[in-house]
């Protein structure tokens, strides 16, 4: 059993809570997706996008396979065969769908960028069982391969799945390494923007290959894991995108140092 490592510091650790935040957070809006890209920062930071974007979803899936990008870069890509438990209690693993995609076992223990997703589930989607894929940061020319795997396993046991990238978008600020804009906040703020709206449209685009050769000298932390989930779900026969929402750090920090921004993104 997986237990929770980020409880308190990313989300609530308290379950009601927890549950009031998503559930004061859904989206009115349901699409029938087959993928979605959102963030995974604090929940004071993004986790109102990324239950807009999770709730946006129409329930008629089986299994949610997430992909999260592993931080500390600790090794190759891995999913997990035990189940998850969170401060809302335990979530199953789809173990014959894990096995299938022939992964190295054992996730990251403290890695969050998969964990945050799943109390959103949870609460969205309380019947479906779960598959987490941890992607090093940076592995980004694997994603087709990855992508690939999780298509071909979903066709091959007859799984309905949504595929969940977990990913922020541009980290601007000397504390990433990363300062190309200066000015005003407004400034800086559009010049992130557009940065990011070069991004989107390769992702809303469905352009793999973009993607990827976008991540070379951007500074989202997921582009492996966007690539991947955007590739699953093209195969997935996915032919169109919305972005459901857009925001930074900078709406609740009103730090404009050290910015990040964060978008989520369904595909269907």
């Amino acid at each position: 059993m997986r237990k929770p490592a980020v409880a308190g510091l990313f989300y609530p650790s308290d379950p009601e809570v927890l549950k009031s935040f998503i559930l004061g957070s859904v989206s009115d809006e349901r699409l029938p997706a087959k993928g979605v890209l959102v963030p995974h920062a604090g929940y004071e930071y993004s986790g109102r996008v990324a239950v807009r974007t999770l709730s946006s979803v129409e329930p008629k899936f089986e299994t949610v396979v997430i992909i999260g990008v592993d931080h500390a870069n600790s090794g190759r890509t891995s999913t997990d065969l035990e189940d998850w438990e969170t401060p809302l209690g335990i979530i199953k693993i789809d173990t014959e769908f894990a096995r299938e995609l022939k992964l190295r076992k054992g996730t990251p223990g403290m890695e969050h960028s998969i964990e945050v997703q799943v109390p959103i589930v949870q609460v969205l989607f309380p019947d479906v069982r779960f598959v987490p894929v941890c992607m090093p940061h940076g592995d980004f020319e694997k994603a087709k391969e990855i992508g690939e795997k999780i298509f071909r396993v979903a066709e091959k046991l007859g799984r309905n799945i949504l595929v969940v990238a977990s990913s922020d978008l541009t980290h601007h600020g000397p504390g990433y390494g990363y300062v190309k804009y200066s000015g005003s906040p407004d400034e800086i703020l559009r010049g992130i923007r557009k940065e990011d709206d070069e991004l989107l449209q390769r992702v809303l685009a469905f352009d793999v290959d973009g993607i990827i050769q976008f991540g070379r000298h951007g500074t989202a932390c997921g582009y492996g894991c966007i690539a991947a989930m955007v590739h699953a779900v093209r195969s997935l026969a996915a032919a169109h995108s919305k972005v459901i929402e857009y925001t930074t750090s900078y709406e609740v920090s009103r730090d404009i140092s050290h910015v990040v921004s964060y978008a989520g993104v369904v595909f269907w």
